[in-house]
């Protein structure tokens, strides 16, 4: 038989690693070693989510995310 428990917290999950709603119009982040196209669903994602338009750019060896509108 399964137990039934009260009282359990649900664990904190589905938080982007990036600073998506940290962030204000014109501001960026950088991220080494990474291209494009790694941060591409997560920048859609995080479009849907807040209404916010990013701006993805591979620069130096890395990406770079502005937050456009």
């Amino acid at each position: 038989m399964i137990a039934i428990e009260k009282g359990v917290p649900i664990p904190a999950g589905n938080e982007s690693k990036y600073p998506w709603r940290k962030m204000e119009i014109g501001d960026s982040f950088y991220v080494a070693g990474v291209k494009p196209t790694a941060i591409y669903t997560a920048r859609a994602r995080a479009q849907r989510e807040t209404g916010f338009k990013f701006c993805v750019k591979g620069i130096d060896g890395g990406t770079r995310v502005w937050w456009v509108l």
